[in-house]
């Protein structure tokens, strides 16, 4: 059977949220899809994470065709769609990627997201949303996130695949904005979504921020030092491949806010990879003044 690609023949705008990683991508999505029924009848498509996931990952591998007919099948659910809304932080790769090339972070982007716009999205319009966070709170999140499911290695074995004095949000930004242009590209920082939530949420929609309701979400904070020490000690005694099935329950034991967070810079390095990202930002909205910047 020929299925039809939707996106080649209607040209239905795209939102595409490519998070980063431990930026409050799960909250944004729990309220995106607690709010549905309410995207529907403004005409905006929205598949949820666990229906676009697998998809957009094999497109990324080269096999495009079960995306297509997902947003095919997505959008015609929808009367008078005037959008369709796609939020996956996999688009941007996955911890394991950390200075895999140069020392970059998220070092295959562009090719990833070009992917996605060619074979995916292909002509129709995109507008790409993103969130950016200070150095010294993304970096060991994303190296809490990365053990939860690779076997074990120390923060430090993690930060040596990076140069800390020198890592920086801008290759990220120019790769975005090189595959998306910067008329199409909207930025915020992490405590611009503490701030509020639910209006980025409106804005990643292309909503009004009162259009959505209130809803309950969830997100996984990364686990406390306490939690952190001991598995580190139950990684002298086990094998690496092990450690990953016991973060839960060590997570449970020792949760936030109960226990301190993680936070393994020295005080002197945190205030330098902070202030090198308020550099980051400024730089952005020097560099592309028609680039969204929310901070």
């Amino acid at each position: 059977m020929q299925w039809p690609f939707f996106f080649s023949s209607l040209r239905v705008p795209v939102h595409l949220h490519i998070g980063v990683h431990k930026t409050g991508s799960t909250t944004l999505q729990d309220i995106l899809l607690a709010n549905r029924a309410r995207l529907v009848e403004a005409g905006v498509a929205y598949p949820s994470l666990g229906e676009v996931r697998k998809p957009l990952r094999q497109a990324i591998d080269g096999k495009a065709k079960k995306a297509r007919r997902l947003f095919d099948l997505t959008v015609r659910e929808v009367p008078a769609c005037r959008r369709i809304l796609l939020s996956e932080e996999n688009i941007c790769g996955t911890a394991s990627h950390l200075g895999r090339r140069e020392g970059l972070i998220y070092p295959d982007l562009g090719e990833r997201l070009h992917v996605v716009r060619e074979q995916v999205i292909r002509r129709a319009p995109v507008k790409v949303f993103l969130c950016i966070r200070s150095l010294d709170g993304f970096l060991p999140a994303l190296w809490c996130e990365f053990i939860r499911f690779r076997p074990f290695q120390t923060f430090e074995t993690f930060l040596s695949r990076v140069d800390i004095e020198t890592v920086s949000w801008r290759p990220v930004l120019e790769a975005v904005i090189n595959a998306t242009g910067k008329d199409n590209t909207v930025v915020w920082t992490f405590d611009r979504f503490v701030r509020d939530p639910a209006a980025i949420a409106a804005l990643v929609a292309g909503v009004e921020r009162d259009f959505l309701g209130k809803v309950d979400t969830h997100s996984y904070p990364s686990p406390s030092e306490r939690a952190v020490a001991e598995l580190v000690e139950l990684s002298r005694s086990r094998p690496a491949e092990e450690i990953p099935a016991m973060v839960r329950e060590v997570e449970e034991r020792f949760p936030r806010p109960q226990y301190l967070p993680f936070r393994p810079f020295p005080s002197h390095v945190a205030e330098e990879l902070r202030s090198r990202f308020r550099d980051d930002v400024a730089w952005l909205r020097n560099a592309f003044p028609h680039v969204t910047v929310l901070d």
